[in-house]
């Protein structure tokens, strides 16, 4: 196991143990408590006038063997950089409850997702939606859509998974844009490209991708491996494979962070290094040279959906005072197995009728939620 899977793996005791904004709170899925969820969700705030919706989360996530929950939030998601306005949902129902099905098994009836003790109304009455301005791709979004409840509900975990049940009474007869950050686990993983690479004193500038021949996206999974490759180097420059669970801030400041203030003009810092490879020495291909490193990803279910960031560093002393090309940036995204996924939602626009429709398609996913209360 190399570095950057050992650097995994510790990923999910780090992130079991972290504490959201305040020790009575907890953000999931549990990766959301570092960085924003990996998808986005117009749902339930995108019909005026009526709709109705549940998600099912599984309860493990959520604690041990019971909670007492206080109150839930959203946040808006920041891959979109649209400007929401704010408004009012006159009256605004949360009931949560036990629930007789799964994440894997959420059926599209209302009734039919309900467990011992159906549904316990926990909020009745005007929410407010605040006006969302655009943030930072990458940064982190404040919970600002908060659901207090009226009562502490009791959660327990033998009991079954956890189900919220979210509803404007009426049939929507209009939509208004409102989206809020979401989670999605499909079959596969995905890549992704960020920022510009620097150049090497022979002008060539270094190509960081992942190769999809040898690891095709269904093998970015927990249990699978993802091939790094940077290409297009006239020379073996040394080259160290970066590792990053953060694109906010590194040890020099904030990101993304040109490095023109070191004697590197053009070389951007998109991530923080928070494993390296070592120098991995490229080899010839065709008439240039790259690079390789295999990454395995640990067997380990509750990683899927996280995302981490790479980025290579290339020793060249003709290129700069430095003597250190970068790479652009490099994010991936872990897909996991939907036999046993986090959460599932479904819906409607119209709060009378008995069914509803999945939200995600090609995989299961619900919106990244931020549970008050305490945890046992």
């Amino acid at each position: 196991m190399n570095r950057f899977s050992r650097s995994l793996l510790l990923v999910v005791p780090t992130l079991a143990a972290l504490p959201a904004t305040a020790p009575a709170q907890k953000a999931l899925p549990l990766y959301a408590n570092v960085q924003d969820g990996n998808a986005q969700s117009y749902f339930p705030f995108v019909y005026v006038g009526g709709s109705r919706y549940q998600q099912v989360w599984d309860g493990s996530q959520l604690c041990t063997t019971s909670a007492t929950l206080n109150s839930i939030a959203w946040r808006r998601d920041t891959q979109d950089n649209t400007a929401f306005q704010g408004r009012t949902v006159p009256t605004f129902d949360v009931s949560i409850g036990h629930a007789a099905t799964t994440p894997s098994t959420l059926s599209t009836t209302f009734a039919a997702n309900w467990g011992g003790g159906g549904p316990t109304l926990v909020f009745s009455g005007p929410l407010n939606l605040p006006a969302q301005s655009p943030v930072p791709p990458f940064a982190l979004a404040t919970f600002n859509v908060g659901v207090p409840f009226n009562a502490p509900f009791n959660y327990t975990r033998a009991a079954g998974d956890l189900l919220i049940e979210m509803s404007e009474p009426g049939q929507a007869q209009q939509k208004q844009l409102y989206s809020l950050d979401a989670h999605f686990t499909g079959k596969s993983g995905y890549v992704f490209t960020i920022g510009e690479p620097g150049a090497f004193g022979s002008r060539e500038s270094p190509n960081l991708f992942y190769d999809s021949r040898t690891h095709p996206t269904s093998s970015i999974v927990p249990g699978g491996a993802i091939e790094l490759v940077v290409s297009n180097l006239a020379s073996p420059y040394p080259t160290s494979f970066v590792f990053g669970l953060d694109t906010r801030l590194w040890a020099a400041g904030p990101l993304p962070d040109d490095l023109g203030r070191f004697g590197a003009p053009g070389n951007t810092v998109y991530t923080s290094f928070d494993a390296l490879s070592g120098m991995v020495m490229p080899q010839p291909a065709g008439s240039r040279y790259e690079a390789r490193f295999l990454t395995p990803i640990p067997a380990v279910p509750s990683l899927a959906g996280l995302g981490w960031f790479n980025q290579t560093v290339s020793l060249d002393p003709t290129a700069n005072p430095l003597a250190a090309v970068l790479s652009r940036g490099l994010a991936v995204v872990l897909g996991g197995s939907q036999s046993a996924p986090e959460t599932a939602m479904m819906g409607t626009a119209d709060s009378t009728t008995p069914t509803g429709q999945p939200i995600f398609s090609g995989g299961e996913g619900g919106l990244v939620t931020l549970f008050g209360g305490t945890f046992n």
